[in-house]
């Protein structure tokens, strides 16, 4: 843009300065043509006007105003050859000026051309990069929920996975033979045959579950089984017999 306004400013500029120049040849032949007029109209007077002295001194002087005026003409016709020398250069300027500013309008409109061309392939290259960032932007929230959803998964698999945890162990805790295991034979508990077992089939075929019906002197236990009769086992911690287990926890059964 500035370019282009030095460019449309130095054309103004020129032509300004050539139309001055051309005012100035047209005062200047004007002012010259006043000046002839003026001496001819004096010259004509001094003709028409009656003697005032002698004969020869009338054509003395007329002589020497004559003499003058050809000597003013002469200056005149010198400073009329000087400018027009001085004006025919200036505008030899000119049209050298106005030369290179065609020359420079020119190269202009070419610099000009490029440039569109580059913004075009400007706008191109953004459209396509905006088209791919798009595509990413998409993509990344696209992977976000992905993302999103695996951590949903992870969490839920480590939910399952603590109360998988919390369930074994409670099962270890309480079905290893022990105190925690003796503590859990209460009437009502639902049990199996244990570590201990040795007293056949009693328990069914194949061996089933019963439920504990009442406790004597903390280790003897009476269990009603499911398939067949009632009888009563013994849980003692200290001399570490387990006939009976729970059945939760069956498959540690012997």
């Amino acid at each position: 843009m500035n370019i282009i306004v030095q460019s449309i400013s130095k054309s103004l500029s020129d032509t300004v300065c050539y139309t001055f120049l051309l005012r100035i040849e047209i005062k200047m032949e004007f002012k010259i043509m006043m000046i002839l007029y003026v001496n001819i109209l004096l010259f004509a007077n001094l003709i028409a006007a009656e003697p005032a002295c002698s004969k020869f001194d009338y054509e003395e002087k007329l002589l020497g105003k004559l003499i003058r005026m050809e000597i003013n003409f002469e200056i005149i016709i010198e400073e009329m050859k000087d400018l027009k020398t001085n004006v025919k250069s200036d505008i030899e300027n000119m049209d050298k000026k106005i030369e290179q500013l065609i020359a420079d309008r020119l190269e202009l409109q070419t610099t000009l051309t490029s440039l569109k061309s580059s913004v075009s392939e400007l706008d191109t290259r953004t459209q396509s990069l905006m088209t791919e960032t798009d595509r990413v932007i998409e993509m990344q929230n696209v992977t976000s929920a992905q993302v999103k959803r695996l951590e949903e998964t992870v969490d839920e698999i480590q939910q399952q996975h603590n109360a998988t945890y919390k369930y074994v162990m409670d099962r270890i805790k309480y079905c290893i033979p022990g105190p925690a295991l003796a503590a859990k034979m209460v009437v009502g508990a639902r049990v199996v045959r244990g570590r201990d077992w040795n007293y056949g089939s009693q328990d069914g075929t194949p061996p089933g579950s019963g439920t504990i019906t009442a406790i004597r002197s903390d280790i003897w236990h009476t269990v009603k089984w499911d398939t067949t009769s009632t009888a009563s086992y013994q849980v003692d911690v200290k001399k570490n017999i387990y006939h009976l287990t729970l059945e939760t926890c069956k498959l540690y059964s012997t």
